[in-house]
């Protein structure tokens, strides 16, 4: 470990002495319209629109597009048009169902203008969530779901767990819950199975148990009352005071194959960026935004809570 430590040093060194900076001759290419969107069932449908920045510019964050002309369309009808709220917001009047087929169709002065598209699921199935003390003392509890996957069609998913702290007046936060699993699911095809290691959304696929129940193993870390090396908390309360009692909110997500491809490519242009990253290819951002960048993805969830 040492070795590879020294390795890692020396190649940091080298490629630090050997910089230089090379001036882009190349033509500045024109901003996209780029739009962002995640719906669920039963909810308003809102997106928001920006314009792309060139990589090479020193400007920092992005431009939110105004005035744009944005049309919601339904299983192949426009049904509604989205007005802008703010700070490039859009926002349609129509609470989206289960089976919709939408398509957005948006346009801006100055720029291409763009469409996609997207299917409202239906939530997974949970079978049963059950909690046991973990194997090892790293972890709080290990927690085992079950879930039915639907026959002969291809399915994506995405794990999410927080804790819910309810105070006596009625109030309450939403924490997130740090979980890890050696589970091979959890593992991408054309990589050795890790579990959750390096898989940074928790998503996966029905490929090894299409149309079969499945159990998930995961274990999990509880940390809202811990203290960081300088004794301060790592949650503050503020004036809710300590809570009164606390749920474990165990969060199943059915979610759509843009939205699954999105993930991925997210996490791993994420890792590209690390200490690895200097030996890897950039990671291209998946898009389903046509004429555009961004995505329009959907999920729904399977929400089972449990008491601690």
């Amino acid at each position: 470990m040492k070795q590879y430590y020294i390795f890692t040093r020396i190649l940091i060194f080298l490629f630090a002495a050997c910089e230089k900076e090379i001036e882009f001759k190349g033509d500045s290419v024109e901003p996209l319209l780029v739009l962002n969107g995640l719906l669920t069932p039963d909810t308003e449908i809102v997106v928001h629109l920006s314009e792309s920045r060139f990589f090479l510019s020193s400007e920092q964050g992005f431009t939110n597009v105004h005035d744009a002309q944005l049309t919601l369309w339904k299983n192949g009808d426009s049904i509604t048009t989205l007005k802008e709220y703010e700070y490039g917001y859009y926002i349609a009047p129509y609470r989206t169902k289960t089976g919709d087929q939408l398509r957005i169709t948006a346009s801006a002065p100055g720029l291409n203008p763009v469409e996609c598209s997207t299917e409202i699921l239906p939530a997974p199935e949970i079978l049963s969530v059950e909690m046991a003390e973990p194997s090892n003392d790293r972890f709080d509890y290990e927690v085992s779901l079950t879930l039915k996957d639907p026959v002969e069609i291809a399915n994506f998913y995405r794990m999410n767990m927080y804790l819910r702290l309810y105070f006596n007046d009625e109030r309450y936060i939403d924490l997130p819950v740090r979980f890890q699993s050696d589970d091979v699911v959890f593992s991408s095809s054309e990589s050795i199975p890790m579990g959750t290691f390096g898989n940074r959304y928790r998503v996966f696929t029905d490929d090894l148990f299409n149309g079969n129940e499945y159990t998930l193993k995961m274990q999990i870390r509880i940390r809202y009352e811990e203290e960081d090396e300088n004794e301060n908390p790592y949650y503050d309360y503020g004036d809710y005071g300590e809570p009164a009692y606390i749920e474990l909110y165990v969060d199943l997500q059915h979610i759509t194959k843009d939205y699954y491809l999105y993930l991925k490519s997210r996490a791993g242009a994420w890792g590209s960026g690390d200490m690895g990253g200097m030996f890897t290819e950039p990671v291209q951002i998946y898009t389903n935004i046509r004429g555009g960048i961004g995505i329009l993805g959907s999920y729904a969830s399977a929400i089972y809570k449990l008491s601690l």
